[in-house]
């Protein structure tokens, strides 16, 4: 009995883990946006100036995520090309 959980157990984790690998960072802005948007619907009136003011504030909290996305996927692409150009260097000043 205690295999069937022990596997159980392990399969349970790693379906897990798996839903979480598979979201990708701009889609994880997303569900922080629609609760804001959620909240600005429950807090404020319809057509107010506060309102209008809380949805900018949540466009502007998504905006901010989706950069830090940008830039996040911009550092690791720069790192590979640093990689390949380092053993470029590297390849030439064995060949001389």
């Amino acid at each position: 009995m205690k295999p069937i959980r022990l596997i159980l157990g392990v399969l349970t984790i790693l379906a897990l883990l798996s839903g979480v690998a598979l979201a990708d960072c701009e889609s994880e802005c997303n569900g922080p946006f629609q609760t804001c948007l959620n909240i600005c619907r429950q807090t404020t009136k319809a057509d107010s100036p506060e309102a209008a003011k809380c949805v900018n504030n949540c466009l502007n909290g998504v905006s901010g995520c989706n950069r830090r996305c940008e830039s996040k996927n911009k550092k690791s692409e720069n790192i590979g090309d640093c990689t390949v150009g380092y053993l470029q260097v590297a390849d030439n000043s064995v060949a001389r």
